[in-house]
């Protein structure tokens, strides 16, 4: 059931993996900043915090993945009304769903590994990949659907921008450091080329999308520290918002700046700037793009691809053109691969 701020939304966020660890905390952290947004959890449970939750049924006997995912996905678009009603515009997809295990290539359990992280992270990469195919290109749009966001100014169909964001790994950008798990290096290296994928899709360029990676390194959740019960858990990643030094043993120390800041911070676009125009802009995530050359302005056209957890300002061609006398050297970039 929706709640009474969902219904006076106007915007929704999809947030793909929202009932695991590091969704719910997305999910809680949207709906304590905005009561503008409907979030919709797209996960194999259901996420009482969320707006709504649509359950992704796991695929059993003869009936295959991707008919279980088309079935969720025709659920998502009715909550999004694209089919009849006041349209709810898609303006986030949210990848946190995924897992760990490890596995080299003489171990016995190599092949189950690589398909067990096949199915984890690049299943639920892909998921969301075409979740912003559908849903944020505003040409594939109904027309009605077009015309009611135009008018309403939320920019449908008039590239008023959006954000994809897919989990991928700091250590799959590493060869050697995934010798010991490499179904999973291989899935989260899947992961980015998805992101370099979406970043140069013509739709979701046209539609002033921006696609992002967060590269986390060892997250903290129950799952991982079962499985490297040895570890230093106070190296790693919270990602509780209100996570609290344990006393007296390895419970990890409360972590400041953890994967969930970059998407719980604003992102710095046009389009924030023109909704929110009396904001603080230096306090805002920014992103660079690689391989300028030629001088400040020497940036190759194009759209983020990696995002390396580094929250500061995001170097993309529209905050060029918007700021124009800007100091690009300053601002966060993010490398191609």
């Amino acid at each position: 059931m929706a709640t009474a701020s969902a219904a006076a939304a106007k915007q929704a966020v999809i947030v793909v993996g929202g009932a695991g660890v590091l969704g719910k905390s997305v999910v809680e952290r949207i709906r304590a900043s905005s009561t503008h947004l409907s979030v919709i959890n797209f996960d194999y449970l259901p996420n009482p915090h969320a707006t709504h939750s649509v359950p992704l049924m796991p695929a059993t006997g003869s009936v295959t993945w991707h008919e279980t995912a088309a079935h969720a996905l025709t659920e998502v678009r009715a909550l999004l009304r694209l089919e009849s009603g006041p349209a709810l515009e898609c303006r986030a997809v949210l990848h946190v769903a995924g897992g760990w295990c490890g596995g080299g290539v003489s171990d016995a359990g190599f092949l189950e590994s690589v398909d067990r992280m096949w199915r984890f992270n690049v299943q639920s990469a892909a998921l969301t990949a075409h979740m912003a195919g559908l849903f944020m290109v505003p040409s594939l749009l109904p027309p009605e659907v077009q015309a009611e966001m135009s008018s309403s100014g939320n920019g449908g169909g008039g590239g008023g921008g959006g954000l994809v964001v897919l989990t991928g790994a700091a250590a799959a950008l590493d060869p050697s450091a995934c010798t010991s798990m490499v179904g999973y290096g291989a899935s989260k290296s899947a992961t980015h080329f998805l992101v370099q994928t979406l970043a140069m899709d013509p739709g979701l360029r046209e539609g002033g999308v921006t696609a992002l990676s967060m590269l986390p390194s060892m997250i903290d959740t129950p799952a991982n520290r079962m499985v490297m019960p040895d570890a230093d858990f106070g190296t790693w990643t919270k990602v509780s918002l209100n996570e609290k030094e344990e006393e007296g043993g390895r419970g990890g120390r409360k972590v400041g700046m953890t994967a969930l800041s970059m998407l719980s911070s604003t992102i710095n676009t046009p389009a924030n700037r023109m909704v929110m125009h009396d904001a603080d802009f230096g306090t805002w995530t920014k992103v660079r793009e690689g391989g300028t050359k030629g001088g400040r302005r020497g940036g190759r056209e194009g759209v983020v691809t990696i995002l390396s957890m580094l929250p500061s300002t995001i170097d993309t061609p529209a905050n060029r053109m918007v700021m124009s006398d800007a100091e690009f050297g300053t601002w966060t970039k993010v490398s191609r691969f």
